[in-house]
């Protein structure tokens, strides 16, 4: 019995961690919580540690696009992003545990939210989702953004996107694959048909070429005929 009483203060000293642990984000209201605590500050000190020109890779939704859905639709890429970031400071650097803050207050933030529902609408939004690579300055202001929002925003996810921007295909009239088939096959037989004339004319030219030349005194037909020449000679005098 005793055992059993300890079991149970254990889970609900357990429980009462938890409450604590999120009292200051999450709310009962229905509206997501306030994580804007002291540790927002923090984003000031982050904005001096990192310089300004460094490139902090983004994949965000624009709130002219995700309307009342935009803080609900930025919410898992900015924990994302921050992630990412998070690594490319060592364990023990302070610009690693402070971004760590916020990462646990995202976390915290999509707690209350139903992951079936978010995971539909991130879907739905899929193909308005832009990615870039943000200076330093411009992306904690989006962090501290998407961060206030959540203290007045509701849950919102029935929002309807535009239409996604899709290149539309060139228009088919009826017999054109029949007709690009046909010009196909007959690629072969023109180029055959400009080919040999080309050929035939080439070898013309080459053939006229070689006639129009004079005899060199080095060619053979020179040195035969002169051998025939001086033989003619010989049997003259000899005569």
């Amino acid at each position: 019995m005793f055992m059993f009483h300890m079991k149970e203060a254990k889970v609900g000293g357990c429980a009462c961690v938890l409450v604590l642990l999120f009292s200051g984000l999450v709310t009962c209201s229905g509206v997501l919580g306030s994580p804007l605590t002291d540790d927002v500050a923090t984003l000031k000190t982050l904005r001096e540690n990192i310089p300004d020109d460094y490139e902090i890779p983004v994949h965000y939704i624009s709130k002219d696009v995700g309307g009342a859905c935009w803080l609900l639709l930025n919410l898992y890429p900015v924990e994302s992003s921050l992630k990412t970031l998070a690594l490319r400071f060592g364990n023990l650097s302070s610009n690693r545990e402070n971004i760590t803050i916020f990462i646990t207050m995202l976390q915290g933030l999509r707690i209350t939210v139903d992951s079936e529902e978010l995971d539909a609408a991130m879907q739905v939004f899929k193909c308005h989702y832009q990615s870039g690579k943000w200076s330093t300055r411009r992306y904690f202001d989006h962090v501290e953004e998407v961060l206030k929002a959540s203290t007045s925003t509701p849950h919102q996810f029935h929002c309807t996107p535009p239409p996604c921007d899709v290149t539309p295909a060139p228009p088919r009239t009826p017999g054109q694959g029949k007709q690009k088939r046909l010009i196909d096959s007959a690629i072969p037989s023109l180029l055959a048909l400009l080919i040999i004339p080309c050929v035939a004319t080439l070898a013309l030219a080459l053939q006229a070429v070689k006639i129009s030349l004079p005899v060199s005194s080095t060619s053979p037909q020179f040195l035969n005929l002169a051998d025939a020449l001086s033989k003619n000679k010989l049997c003259r005098k000899e005569t």
